[in-house]
């Protein structure tokens, strides 16, 4: 016989006269779902959550096993297998749920037993959402033990089934898997007490050993708090909370902000762990993090906590996240990682929240403390720069107390932001980002210099920095500030000024620094870096708005030169220039290692195209050209 040919007419026998109902010849009851939901809460709200369990799965086993035996003993199957879905068939006909089976492996000469599948519209999940909401953890705890049962009555021997999933806990189906109990091993152990029944004395016994050893986690954790608050009352940084955190939690701790930038770690972790950890919690929140908007805490809190297993060197890690929060804001992530795939304890997770509390107390902390001191600077450019002081000295007093000699010489860095306009964002993240721009770079050039101020003036990022060395280290060290400064993905160009020996030409020296950013701006110019003084007698000409002008001027001067170039891949230009800055054939041949024939031929060429080396007027606007070309490349 077939498991689909069992038919419910044929298994019922009603025998209204008597008051009984039977099953297979086993005198069963008919109960109302909502009933049995009635009798769930009141367990649970008697006995406790994990009593109340092991009440309903003992007697979903009962059920279940008692249907094995009746199922085996009265029917002739075509196979084991059909024997084992026939379970299935009856229980969906009680109306527990629909059983639908996708893995069927069974010998009972061999105990060989593995079965999955899914619970369909489980009655067990419905009633528990009615009642009590979402829970942590499956709650289908009767359809679990009917399972148990008829598969224990089928093989001979105790089999045991999991809820992988579970409508209950929000999931968007419940799944089930059974094994035997030497099949589980280690992860069906901590299900087995509820299979086993305990006096009310036991479980009282067993309730006082919960409470007291819940009264020396409490002390414990009491003890931990306190030492992670006096580290906020120390004014601990970051990387020394992270070290006593790691320390009591017996974990390696990762601290990232919210465009996942490692701010600390538990020193001597391996960078490898750090990439893996980084890599799997873009997958996870890269919704969350885009760039153009402000991350949502609903959506956060939804997702975390997290617990996810990171392999790194083929070691298995269990990594637990959480979020930074202060008010309705998103301060970062702090993650643990464990080795091995044991579960992460209560203790620890607890551990954690609080840690997390206490990270974004020293956060919160550090950002109103940058804010005072970046206020204190922005004030004090701005006197600087308007000459808004008394007399020289109190300035450079008020230098003194910030930590800055502004009588040395220095050199006067404005940046400006250019944000990428394939990703539109939000005033709110351009607020946020040059906020951290700020930070950075005030954190990087501090550790090159002992003196150094970065603030916002005008929408521009303004660094004075000392000129203890040459344009060309300054130039480095505005490189090295971009690639710093690549991961927020913004262009940044930088516009440097003369040097200031003197305390009056500051400003000066700024609005130079500003009219270099004019000219990467306005000749779109791909090296980002532009000091002032390279742009000599030339500077004169860009205080006047006429950008697009000179451009065509030189396009016309020299686009005989430049065509020729192109299509000869040749170097008359340099050529020409370096004769147009000698003056002098014979200079000119010997600087550009041409023979004076050479040279001759090449000048003659550009008499070919129509210019007249001979008039002063024109030798005049042809270096104009060249010197604006100079800029525009």
């Amino acid at each position: 016989m077939k498991a689909i040919d069992l038919k419910i007419d044929e298994l019922l026998e009603f025998r209204p006269q008597e008051g009984k109902f039977f099953l297979k010849g086993a005198r069963s009851l008919i109960f109302n779902a909502d009933a049995i939901g009635t009798l769930r809460k009141d367990l649970i709200h008697n006995l406790g959550y994990e009593r109340a369990k092991g009440f309903l799965l003992r007697y979903g086993w009962q059920l279940g096993y008692n249907d094995g035996e009746s199922l085996k003993d009265n029917f002739n199957w075509d196979s084991e297998e059909e024997s084992l879905i026939a379970g299935s068939v009856l229980f969906t006909y009680k109306g527990f749920a629909k059983a639908e089976n996708d893995v069927v492996t069974v010998d009972r000469d061999k105990k060989i037993f593995l079965k999955k599948g899914r619970f369909v519209n489980s009655f067990e999940a419905e009633q528990h959402l009615r009642i009590f909401g979402v829970s942590d953890h499956p709650v289908c705890w009767m359809l679990s033990g009917y399972a148990s049962g008829y598969g224990s009555a089928f093989l001979g021997e105790k089999v045991y089934f999991l809820e992988t999933k579970c409508e209950g806990k929000g999931d968007s189906v419940c799944e089930f898997e059974g094994r035997t109990l030497s099949d589980w091993g280690e992860r069906i152990v901590p299900e087995l007490p509820f299979y086993e029944d305990s006096s009310i004395k036991e479980e009282l016994d067993n309730a006082y050993k919960r409470i007291q050893e819940q009264n020396k986690r409490l002390e414990r954790s009491l003890t931990i708090h306190e030492e992670l608050y006096q580290l906020v009352l120390r004014g601990e940084c970051l990387s020394g909370i992270t070290e006593t955190i790691s320390r009591i939690s017996n974990g390696d701790i990762l601290l990232f902000d919210t465009n996942l930038k490692l701010l600390a770690h538990t020193s001597g972790l391996n960078i490898t762990a750090t990439e893996e950890v980084k890599y799997v919690l873009k997958q996870h929140f890269a919704h969350i993090l885009s760039p153009h908007i402000k991350p949502d805490i609903k959506s956060v809190n939804h997702l975390l906590p997290l617990e996810i297993p990171v392999y790194v060197n083929e070691l298995k890690f269990n990594c637990f996240v959480l979020p930074i929060i202060a008010g309705d804001h998103i301060l970062g992530f702090v993650s643990a990682l464990y080795k091995g795939s044991s579960e992460i304890l209560q203790e620890s997770r607890i551990l954690l929240q609080r840690a997390a509390d206490i990270y974004a107390v020293e956060m919160m902390r550090q950002n109103q403390r940058f804010d005072i001191e970046h206020q204190f600077r922005a004030d004090f450019i701005d006197s600087l720069f308007s000459q808004k002081y008394s007399n020289i000295e109190s300035v450079v007093a008020w230098g003194e107390r910030l930590g800055h000699n502004i009588l040395a010489p220095h050199y006067v860095i404005a940046m400006e932001i250019d944000f990428d306009q394939t990703n539109i964002v939000s005033s709110e993240r351009k607020l946020l980002k040059r906020k951290e721009i700020i930070e950075v770079t005030n954190k990087w050039l501090s550790e090159q210099y002992s003196s150094v101020i970065c603030v916002e003036v005008k929408e521009k990022i303004v660094v004075l920095i000392p000129a203890l060395t040459s344009k060309d280290y300054i130039r480095n060290i505005a490189q090295k500030m971009s690639e710093r400064l690549s991961y927020l993905r913004c262009n940044i160009s930088f516009g440097i000024g003369s040097m200031v020996t003197k305390v009056e030409d500051y400003y000066q020296s700024y609005v130079q620094a500003c009219k270099a950013l004019k000219v990467i701006k306005s000749f779109n110019k791909k090296d980002r870096i532009l000091f002032y003084d390279d742009l000599g007698s030339m500077s004169l000409l860009l205080d006047v708005e006429v950008t697009t002008s000179l451009v065509e001027f030189m396009n016309q001067k020299l686009k005989p030169i430049l065509d020729y170039d192109t299509k000869n891949n040749s170097d008359l230009l340099t050529t020409f220039e370096q004769y147009l800055s000698t003056e002098n054939i014979h200079k000119a041949a010997s600087v550009t290692n041409l023979s004076l024939s050479g040279l001759k031929y090449r000048l003659n060429k550009l008499k070919d195209f129509g210019y007249n080396l001979n008039s002063p007027d024109e030798l005049f606007e042809l270096q104009l050209a060249v010197r604006i070309y100079n800029i525009v490349k």
